[in-house]
């Protein structure tokens, strides 16, 4: 939380608080497993960007709803999005910076989700490079 909070008063009873504001105690995050087996997740607070706080947030929720991270890339400034379609994997990777970036990637593609090793790739200032693969 880097800006206003939102207090989680009143939630739902059945609802498990996961954040509380660290001055004040108050609940600002919660989740609450639904009765058709979802699950909702509440986090009461402004977020601005600042350093890799996002990526660490995406992942502390994501991780328990069971999803798998993936694409590993080296570098956190060059971002990665992955298209997998039977037989044919596309790794699109984005520098969005003004500096020239390398970084080393790896994903996961086909139903039998095999590692594909990518490589070290370099990225002149804002651009997007495509890589595409056949993958089994």
């Amino acid at each position: 939380n880097n800006g206003g909070a939102f207090f989680a008063e009143p939630r739902p009873a059945a609802a498990t608080v996961t954040g509380c504001n660290t001055g004040t105690g108050q609940p600002v995050a919660w989740s609450l497993e639904t009765a058709a087996g979802g699950r909702v997740t509440v986090l009461g607070f402004h977020w601005q960007h600042a350093m890799r706080e996002h990526e660490r947030m995406l992942k502390n929720l994501l991780v328990p709803l069971g999803l798998r991270q993936r694409i590993a890339g080296s570098n956190p400034n060059v971002w990665a999005t992955l298209y997998t379609a039977p037989g044919r994997s596309v790794l699109y990777l984005m520098n969005l910076t003004a500096s020239p970036m390398e970084t080393r990637v790896a994903f996961e593609a086909g139903a039998a989700r095999h590692r594909v090793d990518a490589g070290t790739q370099a990225l002149p200032s804002m651009t997007v490079k495509v890589l595409e693969f056949d993958v089994a």
